[in-house]
């Protein structure tokens, strides 16, 4: 199998100002688990489903790279696996 057996073929974009709970919706409605991030013609990213789900779970800021370092099985990737 390729990626062109599951690509989307009609592309669905995004802007940075799209609130995530619209591209929540984007995703649902054109039932795609990816946006890519656009400016005009420039592809600056990829939104995912799990990047939505992680932002909602509301992960904690980092007071500094000690906190960081200390707190690590808190963050990425399992918070991420998690959502």
């Amino acid at each position: 199998m390729k990626v062109r057996d599951v690509m989307s073929t009609e592309l669905v974009t995004v802007t940075r100002e799209v609130t995530l709970k619209q591209a929540a919706s984007l995703m649902l409605e054109h039932r795609v688990s990816g946006l890519p991030v656009v400016d005009g013609d420039r592809v600056l990213g990829v939104l995912s489903e799990t990047d939505v789900l992680y932002k909602e779970t509301k992960a904690r800021d980092r007071q500094g790279i000690v906190d960081w370092v200390l707190h690590y099985s808190d963050d990425p990737p399992a918070a991420k696996l998690t959502a």
